[in-house]
């Protein structure tokens, strides 16, 4: 098929970066800047002036741009924007082109009306493009960078797409970049057969990159900025691995970014809005009764299922927990921030970059806190089952069996995300996104709302937590004492608590040493001689930690909210039952303390008696003597 040619003649530009007058900078990129300048020897023509600094391009950049201009040079279509020339001068490459004075479809995206662009002049634009790709197939060349900032308008509508095979192999940086297998287009623009590194991947490619052209009018988003200055060292290269393996992942129940970008020291990452916000914002605005169970088991069922898929393809969340569970308005529920929140600041996190650990702490597992070095995906149940611990104020049974599968301190023993959704929790769970979008997200606050009512308490005082988890972090700061235990050392046992009371015996305690042997009495003694005041401050001690260990108790069980049946009142009863018994075992101890008393003070008279008798007796020596010695005179003197 032949085209018809543009009706100017073809000019001869200069090889001289001396011949341009530049005028202004309308562009700029990683390595390069795109200028409008006039050429001074062509009656002062309007061009647009790119220059890419050659020392910071990729390696094999100046073979790759030889191969890609000649290319170019055989291409003549009326909506292909040719170049006029390229030359280099020191370390730049510069590209003459011509001046398209509409801009870039992106450009006009983002300038448009608060109504988007007319659906028929999208109309024009995508056909335009269309054609320009279907002549470029039909040449036997992919164009492999189809995005919305290629297609550019001239100041009488025409269409014309840009960069073909050339910035698209400008910059390794802001491309996947395999030179072996010619991948060179923009991550967020491929098709999955390019992003999975397809070897023969054909024109189609093409087609997928063109329908993410299609704008999209007024369409709200998340809006995600991160501050790069205060990030992780590691930052730049953990983020391009994350993002690649986000990439890959497709699944109904996974929130995807729709794209990522920088600007200045920040990077801006583009979600869908989740309207009907996160579960941990849902629990802090929801009745004093707390979320109903079914509607619990819908939201954790839909989110196992997203785990699931994640561990089937060989990635671990690590960080699981309420804020990153999200709804939409209709009900639907998507696991958030895959492997990029999770290692995006270590200061809120435990961060090991060694050992891939980012968990926020309190969702840890204990071989994550252990610094066990191989960890599984088992690391994501306990996360799992410490998220719906806190999901809830109501547990039934099976919920309790579930949550305590997923805490089992050995992780060989936790379930895997594929056999807890065979549970009796989950088997019992018909519930659909429409329920949610009924029964529990109509009439909350908006999220702006809620956000608002959690700042408000912040800012009051109350504290903040981890990622901004205040209301479960704040449970949880309290709780897991309580369910854990542990130094860090990797040998340490993790042990659920139960209440320390009194064991039931009338026999005396008998005290130990440091070794944990049996002190005996001393010899001639007798135990607990001399003890008083130590058995009242041990009887004492007993009695405060009778009361703390209930205080404890009641504590957990406000915090869980468990109405298992009469718990409260069992309680209470062996609480006051033991009381009772405590108090029984005062009063002899008492009896005996002013036993042990009198029996001191009978010592303290035998004591004195004794050494008044030894004084006697010394007494009695020395008269015995006396006598002797007189009797001993008066026999000499009678002789």
């Amino acid at each position: 098929m032949a085209y018809e040619q543009e009706d100017h003649p073809k000019l001869q530009f200069p090889l001289d970066s001396n011949s341009y007058n530049i005028t202004a900078e309308i562009g700029a990129g990683v390595c390069s800047k795109v200028y409008t300048a006039q050429c001074l020897p062509i009656n002062s023509t309007v061009v647009a002036l790119k220059s890419i600094d050659l020392d910071q391009s990729n390696a094999d950049f100046r073979n790759l741009v030889g191969r890609e201009t000649n290319t170019s040079s055989l291409l003549s279509h009326p909506n292909i924007l040719n170049p006029h020339c390229s030359f280099t001068a020191g370390n730049r490459l510069w590209v003459v082109m011509p001046f398209m004075s509409g801009g870039s479809l992106e450009s006009i995206i983002s300038s448009s009306s608060p109504n988007g662009i007319q659906e028929q002049c999208i109309a024009i634009i995508l056909k335009e493009t269309l054609t320009a790709l279907s002549y470029l197939h039909s040449q036997g060349h992919l164009h492999r960078d189809i995005k919305a900032s290629n297609i550019l308008l001239d100041g009488n509508g025409r269409v014309k797409l840009a960069d073909f095979g050339v910035s698209s192999s400008f910059y390794a940086s802001s491309s996947v970049y395999r030179l072996g297998s010619s991948t060179f287009s923009s991550q967020y623009w491929m098709a999955p057969e390019v992003i999975h590194s397809h070897k023969d991947y054909s024109f189609k490619a093409d087609i997928w990159s063109f329908a993410q052209c299609l704008p999209i009018n007024s369409t709200v988003v998340a809006l995600k900025s991160i501050d790069l200055d205060q990030s992780n060292a590691d930052f730049r290269n953990l983020v391009g691995r994350e993002t690649n393996t986000s990439s890959l992942l497709s699944h109904p129940n996974i929130l995807n970014p729709h794209c990522s970008f920088t600007a200045g020291n920040r990077l801006w990452v583009v979600m869908p809005f989740m309207s009907g916000g996160s579960l941990e914002s849902i629990i802090s605005s929801s009745s004093p009764n707390g979320i109903q169970e079914q509607c619990i088991a819908i939201i954790l069922k839909e989110t196992l299922t997203a785990l699931s898929y994640l561990h089937s393809q060989g990635h671990l969340h690590r960080d699981i927990k309420a804020s990153n569970i999200l709804l939409d308005g209709n009900g639907r529920v998507k696991l958030a921030d895959f492997g990029v929140s999770s290692s995006f600041y270590a200061s809120s996190s435990v961060y090991r970059l060694g050992s891939s650990t980012f968990s926020s702490q309190y969702w840890m597992a204990p071989e994550v806190i252990h610094s066990h070095k191989d960890y599984s995906f088992k690391a994501d149940i306990w996360s799992f089952g410490i998220t719906a611990l806190v999901s809830t104020k109501k547990f039934s049974e099976t919920f309790q069996d579930m949550v305590a599968s997923c805490l089992d301190k050995d992780p060989a023993n936790r379930p895997s995300a594929g056999e807890l959704l065979k549970h009796p929790f989950f088997e019992s769970c018909n519930g659909i996104s429409e329920f949610l979008a009924e029964n529990l997200l109509l009439g909350l606050p908006s999220v702006e709302e809620r956000f608002r009512a959690a700042s408000k308490i912040l800012e009051e005082g109350v504290g903040c937590y981890p990622n901004g988890d205040w209301v479960s972090g704040l449970f949880l700061h309290h709780l897991m004492p309580s369910i854990i235990e542990g130094n860090g050392n990797e040998d340490e046992e993790f042990e659920v608590h139960d209440p320390v009371l009194p064991v039931e015996s009338t026999q005396a305690v008998i005290p130990c040493d440091d070794d944990g042997e049996e002190q005996q009495p001393a010899a001639g003694g007798r135990r607990n001689e001399g003890n008083a005041e130590t058995m009242v401050n041990e009887l004492m001690a007993l009695m405060t930690s009778l009361d703390d260990q209930k205080e404890k108790v009641n504590k957990i069980i406000n915090q869980l909210g468990a109405e298992t049946i009469n718990r409260e009142d069992e309680l209470e009863k062996e609480n006051a039952r033991l009381r009772l018994e405590l108090e029984r075992e005062r009063e002899p101890n008492l009896k005996l303390i002013q036993v042990i008393k009198e029996e001191d003070q009978l010592l303290h008279q035998n004591e004195r008696l004794r050494l008044e008798n030894e004084k006697l007796r010394l007494e009695l020596e020395k008269l015995q003597m006396h006598i002797s010695a007189t009797s001993s005179t008066t026999t000499d003197d009678n002789n």
